[in-house]
């Protein structure tokens, strides 16, 4: 028997158990406002046999009236009672059932954590300075402190910022992980970025992020910052798996913002690199970067793309 058809069997008794406690309960109203409805007609029945023993025919067609009024209203009793109280039942056996389906569904929460890895993703340091510039032919170089770009002949030149990551497998087995924007340490800049990198069993590694734009994007973000935009971010992430089909999937954003360009003064078109990354006390020319708070899906089916509510 599989892990659902179990989950399954356990729902249908509890819903099952539930469902036994209400439904007696309905049934006795339904009965007790019988047992009324026949004394009533029962008493009225004996009063108009008493008269007709006294051959008052006018007397016994007025009471026979309104024994039959009286034997409506009963049944309408009746019928309203037992409808009221098979609704409350159907609602109250409704509501067990979502219940139920959230006490297994948190079971199911707390089996899947149980198995799946500990991971951590920190940042290790701020964004590493001074910057880099990528290369289509060679490893990228850092960039010598203060370089400068003139615009707009510089404008397709290209600065990355990398942020230093740490990822730690805390688990005694080997974990893999899924990346995008993200190389490990040591990564070859000749082969394309890998779609996927194997952290070892309690171990500990290191990971950069990349935010790679022209001079003109970043100049343009530097400019947007001073009117008080914000500017865009570049996002990366890290994904783990696991291969079961009843699974966790956990996911961390990282986010860069900002830009490493400062304007050099009273030179229209002329930048050049901050002295850092926070160099800039208004926070106009500063770069910065942030791993977000892990998201943890779980799926009670990856093939058929059915999750529980996180």
């Amino acid at each position: 028997m599989t892990t659902r058809d179990i989950q399954a069997r356990e729902s249908r008794q509890m819903t099952g158990r539930h469902c036994h406690s209400i439904y007696p309960a309905a049934m006795s109203n339904g009965r007790r406002s019988l047992v009324i409805a026949a004394g009533v007609f029962l008493v009225s029945y004996i009063i108009v046999l008493a008269w007709a023993a006294r051959s008052d025919v006018e007397l016994f067609m007025a009471v026979a009236t309104a024994l039959s009024a009286i034997g409506s209203c009963a049944a309408a009793i009746v019928v309203a009672a037992q409808t009221y109280f098979t609704r409350r039942a159907v609602e109250e056996t409704a509501a067990a059932t979502i219940v139920s389906k959230r006490m297994m569904g948190e079971a199911v929460k707390a089996r899947l954590d149980a198995r799946a890895p500990h991971i951590t993703v920190t940042r290790a340091q701020d964004i590493l300075w001074p910057p880099y510039e990528p290369s289509d032919f060679g490893e990228a170089q850092p960039l010598p402190p203060g370089h400068e770009y003139h615009l707009p002949r510089d404008g397709s030149s290209r600065i990355q910022a990398r942020l230093h990551l740490s990822i730690t497998n805390h688990a005694s087995w080997p974990v893999t992980l899924l990346l995008e924007g993200i190389v490990p340490a040591g990564w070859n800049e000749q082969k394309a970025p890998p779609a996927a990198a194997e952290v070892s069993p309690n171990a500990s590694e290191d990971f950069f992020a990349l935010a790679t734009r022209t001079v003109a994007e970043w100049v343009m973000i530097a400019e947007g910052r001073r009117a008080g935009d914000p500017g865009p971010e570049t996002a990366a992430s890290v994904t783990y798996v696991e291969d079961d089909d009843e699974a966790v999937m956990d996911r961390w954003d990282v986010l860069i913002g900002g830009t490493p360009l400062t304007p050099v003064p009273q030179q229209d078109g002329l930048w050049r690199l901050s002295d850092g990354p926070r160099s800039d006390l208004s926070g106009h020319s500063a770069i910065d970067g942030l791993v977000q708070i892990k998201r943890r899906e779980y799926f009670l089916s990856r093939r058929n793309n059915l999750k529980l509510d996180s």
